[in-house]
């Protein structure tokens, strides 16, 4: 009968963190924080070049800068919105000032712009 009031003791303090948040910190300070690219003139001239020739359901890479480090995302390209000057691939809108580079992966010859 011992043993069981010690092994619910236990288990009181098994879930306790002595170090709350410490790990979070850690896990923050482990990010590598990179600083945002500009582009020269010709490469700003070229990545319009190729935001102009995006075709929809072109499958796509994009690398762009978001909240101090580069992504890479590949996905099928829906939408280019001039206006306020972003993409769309899948279900993501991409800020054209953030964007490094776009690769064309594959391009839907079949499909045509509505």
């Amino acid at each position: 009968m011992q043993n069981k009031t010690r092994m619910e003791r236990a288990k009181l303090f098994h879930s306790f963190d002595a170090l709350q948040g410490f790990r979070e910190y850690l896990r923050q300070k482990e990010e590598v924080t990179v600083e945002k690219k500009y582009l020269m003139e010709d490469e700003l001239v070229r990545l319009q070049h190729k935001l102009n020739h995006l075709q929809h359901n072109d499958m796509i890479q994009v690398v762009y800068y978001d909240k101090n480090k580069y992504i890479k995302k590949q996905g099928m390209f829906v939408k280019l919105d001039q206006i306020q000057r972003r993409i769309q691939v899948v279900n993501q809108w991409i800020n054209i000032n953030d964007i490094l580079d776009i690769e064309v992966l594959i391009r839907d010859e079949f499909s045509f712009d509505v």
